[in-house]
Parts: structure tokens; C-alpha cells; sequence
């Protein structure tokens, strides 16, 4: 267990922390991997440049979470970049910091294999999604995604996704334009109004019904929530 500290706590005593502003590189894709990262601020997307030029982008990270995990466990190099997308604060945690900390919280390798567990459950979900479903219901399980890990902020008892559409898009391999059309539709449907560089989550559950049917739990396990009084 971690104790009365929270993990921020902990690698604050221990680890070296570093601001990043947007669009400044965590680490380049091909860099040995001396180290794994935690965000405690902003937001950090992975992406990987294929052989003949064109970047995709895979994964956000968001504060509270571990990226950078299987190549420093593999001791192979980077298969992606990790770039800052708004001001962010990381903890960089090497491999001395790394022994530190499983000597100060026993279960410090057990809290590592279950994030390294729910990015690969991700990354699996959004595969199929990609390559089984169409861009409306794709959308509607990326909002659900981000609720159901608490992504979002509210005001005044409303939920807000604060992404761009070009984000999104980039994020699950579509189009702005297919993009767009689909959170036309949902504004439509009541579901959401649109604003600029974000979403207000007007009737989470309907998205919610529309993205997984009505017996639903969210993509890892774990019972979908909307709670509108955080």
C-alpha cells in the first residue's frame, strides 16, 4: 500500500521533476531508455514516425498516470516520442530512483504492472475500434474513455473534455472532417454542445448507452460514472 502518501508524495522525495511547455519533446522516439515518466500537470501524447516520414499518434497521458514503462523494463530503445501538448510537470524516474522507490512502497512494482496492463487493455480497445467500428461509435467510446478515467473538468455541473477536434482526430487516426461530423450529429442529439477546443458533456449516458449498450461498464472493468458535482 501506499500509506498516507500519495504517489506525487513519494516521487517528490526521490525523483528529479521537469516542466515541459507545449510541443517540447519528454523523449524521442530511438533514445535508450534510462528512464519512465509520471505526469502530475497538463497532458503528454505519444506518437511514432514510421520509416517513410508520417507520424500517427497513439496515446494521451494525463496527470496521475506512468508513461514510458515497457521500453525501460525491456531495457530496448524508444518505439515512440512522448511530446508535451500544454505546460506540463514530470517526475523522472530512473533506475536508481527507480530501486528508491520499491524500497520506500512494497508495492511500488505491483502499482507499475497494472498501469502497464490498462495502456496495453487501451491500446487493444482502440485497435478494434479503429479497425471494427465506424468513426461515430469510435467517438462516442474516446469520450467515454476519458470520463470514465476522469479526464474532464466541470463547471457549474457541467462536464467539459477540453481537446481540440485536430486532437481527437489525431488521437484515434481519423479525419477532422469525420470528426467533426460526428460531434455534429451528437450536438444535434443533445448529447453535447461544442465550443472552441472543447466538448460539454451535456448527456453523458446517452453517449454512454449509444458507445457500449445500456448494460455497460467502462473499458477497464470498472462501472461508469457521471458525476456532475465534482
Amino acid at each position: 500500500m501506499m500509506g498516507s502518501f500519495s504517489m506525487a508524495e513519494l516521487l517528490k522525495q526521490v525523483a528529479l521533476e521537469r516542466v515541459f511547455e507545449p510541443k517540447q519533446t519528454v523523449v524521442m522516439q530511438g533514445e535508450p531508455p534510462h528512464a519512465f515518466y509520471y505526469i502530475t500537470e497538463g497532458l503528454i501524447q505519444s506518437s511514432i514516425t514510421l520509416p517513410e516520414g508520417a507520424e500517427n499518434k497513439i496515446m494521451i497521458y494525463y496527470p496521475g498516470i506512468f508513461f514510458g514503462l515497457p521500453n525501460f523494463f525491456a531495457e530496448v530503445p524508444r518505439m515512440v516520442t512522448f511530446t508535451a501538448v500544454k505546460y506540463s510537470r514530470v517526475y523522472i524516474i530512473d533506475r536508481a530512483t527507480y530501486s528508491i522507490c520499491c524500497k520506500l512502497c512494497p508495492d511500488f512494482k505491483d502499482l507499475l504492472l497494472v498501469s502497464m496492463a490498462e495502456d496495453a487493455s487501451l491500446l487493444m480497445e482502440q485497435a478494434c475500434n479503429r479497425s471494427l467500428m465506424n468513426t461515430d461509435y469510435n467517438l462516442a467510446r474516446f469520450i467515454c474513455r476519458q470520463i470514465s478515467r476522469g479526464h474532464q473538468s466541470v463547471k457549474h455541473g457541467v462536464m467539459y473534455l477540453e481537446l481540440s477536434q485536430d486532437f481527437i482526430a489525431g488521437v484515434l487516426g481519423l479525419s477532422r472532417v469525420a470528426v467533426n461530423r460526428a460531434l455534429k450529429k451528437f450536438e444535434r442529439n443533445g448529447w453535447l454542445k461544442l465550443g472552441y477546443r472543447s466538448i460539454a458533456i451535456v448527456e453523458p449516458e446517452q453517449i454512454q448507452a449509444f458507445a457500449y449498450g445500456t448494460d455497460v461498464v467502462s473499458p477497464l472493468n470498472r462501472p461508469f460514472k457521471c458525476d456532475r458535482s465534482l
